[in-house]
């Protein structure tokens, strides 16, 4: 069976030229090592607002001129370009690329690793594929590659057996406990469990975003319910005793993400108004 495949339109694309990696490096200190040996990285800026990004080396990079993709939410995505200007130069190219999420587990290979077929490879390709091969890059996905595969290629090329809406991307991260977009710019780091993205194994004892979900029946706990009409976001979480343990801060129908004050919560957890709700930590945690 073939996996879903999402064309994020809500996502934007720049070409980032620069004179050297030193430059990144010095903005981006605590991910220097990253930016040099990894393919794709997940990087975040706090400032007033908090912004995260992905950047991604373009398929013929080359270390003496280095050029990568910026991948960023479009909501984001002035504030960023703003702090990036000084640095390097920039081109959108929104209106000829897409950029695509493929839903399938990748625990087999590590955050932000190429994969696929670019135009870098040793295969041979005919004039009509190499074409469309132009600027094609795909990769694990930088946070964690519990959410698969990011796909860069010229807009219209990528044909699927299962093409999917937003919608569907949406349920897929927040079953893996990751956030983005505009929630993200009035959180901080921490929060929102980025000490754990790009595979690092954070010494952080506690993570404050938690997956969760609302039960629709004893047996199917976990079943994602689409006709669920509760508002959720917002909510309180309490204990068996009535004490706030967290909130949702993200959901969609009966699916959410909680932040708790502590990874210190008892199992039997409850929406303000007395329904049960099933909590566990993602998968890059565990």
């Amino acid at each position: 069976m073939a996996s879903p495949i999402i064309r994020l339109q809500s996502r934007r694309l720049h070409l980032l030229e620069l004179e050297s990696l030193g430059l990144l490096k010095s903005l981006f200190p605590q991910d220097q090592e990253m930016l040099e040996t990894r393919h794709a990285v997940h990087l975040w800026k706090q400032e007033k607002k908090l912004f995260d990004f992905f950047l991604s080396k373009v398929a013929k990079f080359n270390i003496e001129k280095p050029a990568f993709y910026l991948d960023s939410h479009m909501c984001q995505t002035e504030s960023i370009l703003n702090i990036l200007k000084p640095y390097c130069e920039i081109t959108d190219l929104s209106a000829d690329f897409e950029i695509l999420a493929c839903c399938m587990p990748s625990a087999d290979f590590k955050e932000g690793q190429r994969m696929f077929m670019e135009e870098q490879g040793n295969m041979m390709y005919d004039e009509e594929t190499q074409k469309h091969l132009t600027g094609y890059v795909s990769f694990v996905d930088p946070r964690t590659r519990f959410l698969g595969l990011r796909i860069i290629s010229i807009e219209g090329c990528i044909e699927a057996e299962d093409m999917r809406g937003e919608d569907y991307y949406k349920i897929w991260r927040i079953l893996n406990g990751v956030c983005e977009g505009e929630l993200v710019m009035k959180s901080t780091a921490e929060h929102l469990n980025f000490q754990y993205f790009n595979g690092k194994k954070s010494k952080v004892s506690d993570a404050f975003i938690l997956c969760g979900a609302v039960p629709n029946s004893e047996n199917q706990e976990l079943i994602y319910n689409k006709v669920y009409s509760k508002k959720l976001d917002g909510l309180r979480l309490v204990d068996q005793k009535n004490n706030m343990v967290g909130k949702v801060f993200e959901s969609i129908n009966n699916i959410a993400l909680i932040k708790v004050l502590s990874m210190d919560v008892h199992k039997e957890l409850y929406l303000e108004d007395g329904e049960k709700i099933h909590v566990w930590p993602p998968q890059y945690i565990c």
